[in-house]
């Protein structure tokens, strides 16, 4: 019953968490990810898209500034009855305060989207709501620190008779790497959610280990006291 339905694999793309973190890696970063339920409820799916691209340097804070802008589409459906789709524009602003350290901070800001399709009685309902999503990121090659206010409109969406509350929540969320020899690297993160109308906390704990970077395993825990694994083959360029 959360909205929007949380990733696993958070930690492929946290700018689908944070709009902060756009541009801080990459000149050019898509990310794509598909989640489908299976068997008797292989109707029920989420995917999300999002691109973004740097801006040339700026002058601006120290003298070494950059922006990134890009697009973030999501979307989550019960079958052919009930259909959930955000679309958002995505801005970030990345600042120097070291030689090693950076700053940032961005936005989502579009409209959310809810359809169901009804009886021949009630006949099919559709609404739409603007929403957003602001955050902060401290970050380095080795760490990052992200803040985020998601759900910013804390607005409501009726598309017939169901209310759907889009609550608005922080969000955590960090990752530190850690060298354990040339070839092998440790990667714990972690996404924290906590909503602001006093509903359960959620949180996602993933510790990855990957060796010269062909190949990765992941093992991360959930507040429901679940277990995901994951494993990675990776191409390097």
């Amino acid at each position: 019953m959360q909205y929007p339905v949380r990733f696993s694999q958070y930690y492929n793309c946290y700018q689908v968490i944070n709009p902060a973190h756009i541009g801080s890696y990459e000149k050019i970063d898509i990310a794509t990810g598909d989640k489908h339920l299976l068997g008797n409820f292989s109707k029920i799916s989420t995917y999300y898209l999002a691109a973004s691209v740097r801006i040339d340097p700026q002058l601006g804070f120290r003298n070494n500034s950059f922006s990134a802008i890009g697009v973030f589409i999501y979307n989550d459906r019960e079958g052919k009855y009930l259909n959930r789709t955000r679309i958002y524009a995505t801005y970030a602003w990345h600042g120097k305060i070291t030689k090693k350290l950076r700053v940032s901070g961005g936005f989502h800001l579009g409209a959310a989207n809810y359809s169901v399709k009804g009886t021949p009685l009630t006949g099919d309902g559709s609404d739409i709501v603007p929403d957003g999503t602001v955050g902060v990121q401290l970050y380095s090659n080795k760490f990052h620190f992200g803040l985020s206010y998601n759900q910013l409109f804390n607005n409501s969406i009726q598309p017939l008779e169901e209310v759907a509350k889009l609550s608005s929540y922080l969000n955590f969320d960090g990752s530190l790497k850690i060298n354990v020899s040339p070839l092998v690297l440790i990667t714990p993160s972690y996404s924290w959610r906590i909503p602001v109308n006093n509903d359960k906390m959620l949180y996602d704990f993933t510790l990855m280990g990957s060796y010269n970077n062909i190949f990765a395993l992941a093992i991360g825990i959930h507040d429901n006291n679940k277990i995901m694994n994951t494993f990675e083959l990776r191409n390097k360029f």
